[in-house]
């Protein structure tokens, strides 16, 4: 017989990371701008798997979306700052995650060369190509700043994927059963949840002050230094 026990689904935590462009600026776009991508940590190492949109406005596909597995974004020298958006259930998350995302609307081609001007500029039209006259008020132009925070970030919380809180209740109907015990995100430490973060506390800790879901958190490695980390991508 099975047990009527309650079992308490696991949670990751999602974060919400934000990277220097660099060199990688479009004249056309407000300064400061910055890489925007989701990334949910999975593993006790600190490692997890980041969700974002790369490529190029100019591109005829636009901008397409990704998910890869990703270092603790912790090493990222080009990291600028992050901030803790919530939990997100642990059963087969990439998955649902994925299914979530690529439903969403990516930012097309939104720029193209203008042989009159000799410059790739933002067009009006582009069937037929049109460009905007001198003086001309624009649409604003969207790329991975906008997609996170006003197509991803609000689809996965109207799916029930990012929530504030861990949820005591049983899993949802077809998730797998996890161990007994708390639901508190892989990684956490029991601590009050009033209590401060410490000097180099890991993020999102349990009771600690990043576990609010509130404030972005500077880069650690941003005045102390640290190992340069691989990473890459195509700057939106």
């Amino acid at each position: 017989m099975a047990s009527s026990n309650s079992q308490a689904p696991r949670y990751y935590e999602v974060y919400l990371l934000r990277f220097e462009l660099g060199r990688f600026t479009d004249p056309d776009m407000p300064a400061p701008r910055y890489h925007n991508l989701l990334f949910v940590r999975c593993n006790p190492d600190g490692s997890g798997i980041k969700f974002h949109v790369t490529g190029d406005i100019t591109s005829s596909t636009g901008m397409i979306y990704k998910s890869e597995a990703y270092h603790d974004f912790r090493y990222s020298r080009t990291l600028y700052d992050y901030k803790l958006l919530g939990y997100t259930p642990s059963y087969n998350f990439h998955a649902r995650w994925d299914a979530v995302l690529n439903a969403t609307e990516k930012p097309p081609q939104q720029k193209a060369f203008n042989i009159a001007t000799m410059k790739t500029e933002p067009f009006k039209t582009l069937h037929p190509l049109t460009f905007y006259q001198p003086g001309e008020q624009r649409r604003p132009l969207w790329k991975c700043t906008e997609w996170t925070n006003y197509k991803a970030i609000p689809a996965l919380k109207a799916a029930g994927l990012i929530v504030t809180e861990p949820s005591p209740s049983p899993s949802p109907p077809g998730s797998r059963p996890g161990s007994r015990g708390s639901a508190a995100p892989v990684g956490s430490r029991p601590a009050s949840r009033g209590s401060a973060a410490s000097a180099g506390s890991r993020p999102g800790s349990r009771g600690s002050g990043s576990a609010a879901c509130n404030g972005w958190q500077r880069s650690v490695w941003r005045d102390t230094g640290g190992p340069l980390a691989d990473w890459s991508a195509n700057f939106g």
